[in-house]
């Protein structure tokens, strides 16, 4: 893939040595049985977190140094779907910036991405996929329109009350773009480059915050599903403190991999986008 330029707020190491090791049993109300995963130790095995069709990953258990210059850290969301980021900065304006990348690969035309979406929920331990999604914030990138755009969503259907965009004056986004390329083998990737304020303006807002676990869910739209915000492809979720992924790097600490549990495929209701 040739490289594409951005302009990134790269965060400075940190000295201080914040060591958050997560409880078993805190990080997702979970039915029985199944299996809790908390941080673990390098070395052993670890499962992904499941309530109903939510399925949560740790990105302090599958983080490693990104493979691109302008990122630190990249996890696998899910295969073909990679998720880069920076460290926010300690102090100045960086440290209020947020910066990322999601890149999706498919290998024909029919099954590129025609939107990708990061949203941010206030929901931290979601018991259903509706709780995690409704009531939350996202940043969705339209590749038949190049738009990229802060959105609420207030339900799973579009409209005044449910997936929206924000207003001309919330769109705060820093040097935002969606692009595609296609490969010599008929390949697409897709790449949602963005830098967003971890702590917005308007307190309606959900607060990003950087000491403290935050709670993200993906999603990306399929061509062959309609060029616009159609039904999407594929959708998950994961938490990720910026302070413990520093704090685990400075270390030289990485997780385990996570064995995931995929869901059916969904059915989307008639006019239903999440």
């Amino acid at each position: 893939m040739t490289p594409i330029e951005s302009i990134s707020i790269r965060g400075s190491n940190r000295s201080k040595m914040i060591s958050k090791l997560v409880a078993i049993g805190s990080l997702l109300l979970v039915s029985a049985p199944t299996t809790v995963m908390g941080r673990i130790p390098s070395g052993t095995s670890s499962t992904s977190h499941r309530r109903a069709d939510v399925i949560i990953k740790q990105a302090s258990d599958e983080y490693k140094a990104s493979s691109e210059s302008l990122y630190d850290h990249m996890m696998t969301l899910e295969e073909g779907l990679v998720f880069h980021w920076n460290d926010p900065g300690e102090d100045g304006v960086g440290a209020n910036v947020f910066s990322g990348r999601i890149v999706h690969v498919s290998e024909t035309a029919e099954k590129a991405a025609s939107y990708l979406a990061l949203g941010v929920s206030n929901v931290e331990f979601p018991t259903s996929e509706s709780e995690l999604m409704i009531g939350s914030d996202a940043i969705i990138g339209v590749v038949s329109t190049s738009d990229v755009a802060k959105y609420y969503l207030g339900s799973r259907m579009p409209g005044e009350n449910g997936i929206r965009k924000m207003e001309d004056e919330k769109q705060t986004l820093i040097d935002s773009k969606i692009q595609t390329h296609v490969g010599d083998d008929g390949s697409v990737t897709t790449i949602l480059s963005f830098e967003k304020n971890l702590n917005e303006d308007d307190s309606k807002e959900i607060v990003i915050k950087k000491d403290a676990r935050n709670t993200f869910l993906f999603a990306v739209g399929l061509q062959s599903n309609g060029d616009g915000l159609s039904y999407h492809g594929s959708r998950g979720a994961f938490q990720l403190d910026f302070d413990e992924i520093v704090y685990l790097a400075e270390k030289g600490q990485i997780g385990s991999d996570i064995v995931i549990f995929n869901d059916p495929e969904p059915v989307a209701e008639e006019g239903q986008i999440g």
